[in-house]
């Protein structure tokens, strides 16, 4: 770094015939402030004249680091007077500037710089993006960067300039939401980029609150891709409906995370495998990172809330997540993370948000212009909700009982007499996933629903929510042929044992399913696709990531076996049963509460 200049020496001009090398104009650069003045003044007005020599030699001596800091300090502040005429012309030595590294350099230069910024974009609304743009990659790259620095002074930093950047422009926050989205850190990234970037995005949701609920989407976006990675890399040599259903087993002795852990102790036949568990295990622990990060932050707008009485945050944030449900998380199949989120966020007003997120998803599967995909993944997140979801009362669980079989029934009506003796599985997903949704609720609840008005156990009929249920398990439709086995099998113990209805003569093997169509090779690979969805995806299995379990597993229900049950005269059940149950483990979204959806008829 060139020796600094006492303020009494002899300045060169820029616009100096005697100038012959850069070096020569670096030493010269003023270290005084008024002497940068007019030196810049004079710069910018050769430039206008069309001699750009200096001009250009300024931006190389910025560009290369070839100023002292003394130097640098008087051209940032000099170029403060100067920002009217700072237009697009000049746009070389702004982005010179912009690339300067700040963040490492003394206190009186950064307050100094982030004046020139403000003025800046205060001045020239075109510079408005280049600027919070420069701010949010030290986001993405700070780290990196700066490896001196504490991370906590880099935060501090950042989100200080880019505060006063958009407290000064109204139209700030909406030019920055892209640049946020292009600025994610790739999922292959360390985990710190992952934390810090993740962080700041939560942290500016909090600063920038017209732009909270684009910013959380912004992270679950990231989560779910995540989510999806974890399971196609843990499945990949799995292609057996059966196998992939034998994942979802997992307990308390060795957990997914502690499997993958626990794997370097073994021994491998393949470097190739310790890569991808190494890559795998590194892919985990950034998921449940970010997924904690979040949690955390729900749960400090949940202690703001009862602090001020106020729940307005509280519910923009729960109906910007419904939001995201609804893009992100409902059409992608077989996520196991990211929809905790919104299980938690349920829990924080269960009077209300349950039944908003059950009124969401029984509308979304009546609702016949929706995909079959999507109506099927409905009453899936539906079934797994109300039997793993603690805080759901159980005049909600009656409720969309009631719905579901009135759903149910209606199929039956419509279409049974269509039905010569086969069963057409692609056709009537959607009735095989509401009929699984209800046996799975009642596997799980059946204690709560089996009681009459009076709290007195019911025996020999369903309740009367389920009404006519043993006409549809009766039907040609022979759902429990289509279910998951494990799910029909423990609800014809229970049914069986409440002297409700003997199902074990309707139970077949999946082998016998048959299609109507006549294209039989097609239909096969097309009816494998929903009966796999019918047999392994019940999205609120037990959360397994370390840190975000935390937040859910007080709320969440484990699978209980009733060992008073255990025993049962047929010799039927499986004596793998319950291992493997615990392994199943235009309208505004506030208009979507469960208790005001009626079944249309």
């Amino acid at each position: 770094m060139p020796t600094v200049m006492s303020n009494n020496t002899k300045t060169v001009r820029f616009n100096d015939p005697s100038i012959k090398s850069n070096n020569t104009i670096i030493s010269a650069f003023p270290v005084n402030y008024s002497d940068a003045c007019v030196q810049l003044k004079a710069i910018l007005l050769q430039k206008s004249e069309g001699n750009s020599i200096a001009y250009f030699n300024l931006i190389d001596s910025i560009s290369t680091n070839k100023l002292n800091l003394i130097q640098l300090t008087v051209l940032v502040k000099s170029m403060s007077l100067f920002v009217s005429s700072l237009d697009h012309s000049l746009l070389g030595l702004v982005q010179s500037i912009l690339s300067v590294n700040w963040l490492n350099q003394d206190q009186k230069f950064i307050n100094s710089y982030l004046h020139l910024l403000q003025n800046l974009v205060s001045a020239q609304s075109s510079y408005i993006t280049p600027v919070t743009k420069m701010i949010i990659q030290h986001i993405r790259t700070a780290q990196k960067t700066y490896p001196d620095i504490p991370a906590n002074v880099l935060f501090e930093l950042i989100h200080t300039a880019l505060f006063k950047i958009l407290s000064l422009i109204p139209t700030g926050p909406s030019c920055i939401l892209p640049i946020l989205t292009q600025s994610v850190p790739h999922k292959s990234e360390p985990l710190e980029v992952h934390q810090f970037y993740v962080k700041s995005l939560l942290h500016l949701a909090d600063y920038t609150p017209v732009l909270r609920n684009q910013i959380l989407a912004i992270i679950m976006d990231l989560i779910v891709q995540m989510d999806i990675d974890i399971q196609i890399e843990d499945m990949e040599d799995l292609t057996e409906p059966d196998a992939i259903f034998a994942m979802d087993d997992l307990n308390d002795e060795e957990d997914h995370f502690t499997k993958y852990q626990n794997h370097d102790e073994s021994d491998s036949d393949s470097d190739d495998s310790l890569i991808i568990t190494s890559d795998y295990k590194k892919m985990v622990l950034k998921l449940d990172l970010i997924m904690s990060l979040v949690l955390e932050y729900i749960s400090n707008v949940q202690k703001q809330t009862l602090a001020t009485e106020d729940s307005t945050k509280l519910s923009e944030i729960f109906y910007g997540l419904l939001e995201t449900f609804l893009k992100l998380m409902l059409p992608t199949h077989k996520l196991r993370c990211a929809q905790f989120i919104i299980f938690y966020y349920c829990s924080l007003m269960p009077q209300r948000y349950p039944l908003d997120f059950m009124g969401l998803l029984v509308t979304r599967l009546m609702d016949v212009s929706n995909s079959s995909v999507n109506r099927i993944a409905s009453a899936a997140y539906l079934g797994s909700f109300i039997a793993r979801a603690k805080y759901v009362e159980i005049e909600a669980t009656r409720k969309c009982l009631g719905l579901l079989n009135q759903l149910c029934q209606s199929y039956v009506d419509k279409y049974e007499s269509e039905l010569k003796g086969q069963l057409d599985v692609e056709r009537f997903g959607v009735f095989y996933a509401a009929v699984q949704a209800v046996l799975y609720i009642f596997c799980f609840r059946w204690k709560q629903i089996m009681v009459d008005e009076d709290d007195r156990p019911l025996l020999g009929a369903f309740p009367h929510e389920l009404t006519g249920f043993q006409r549809i398990l009766l039907s040609r439709f022979s759902p429990l042929r289509v279910c998951s086995e494990a799910i029909v099998q423990e609800f014809a113990k229970v049914t069986h044992n409440l002297n409700v209805m003997y199902c074990y003569p309707l139970i077949q093997s999946a082998a016998t399913r048959t299609t109507s169509d006549p294209n039989q090779k097609q239909t096969k690979v097309q009816e494998l696709s929903i009966v796999t969805r019918l047999e392994t995806f019940f999205p609120f299995d037990p959360l397994t990531l370390p840190k975000s379990k935390l937040y859910t597993e007080v709320l969440f229900q484990e699978w209980e076996d009733d060992e008073d049950d255990d025993e049962s005269a047929t010799g039927e059940e499986d004596s793998d049963l319950d291992a493997s149950l615990q392994g199943i483990g235009s309208m505004s979204l506030e208009d979507h509460s469960l208790m005001a959806i009626s079944y249309p008829r």
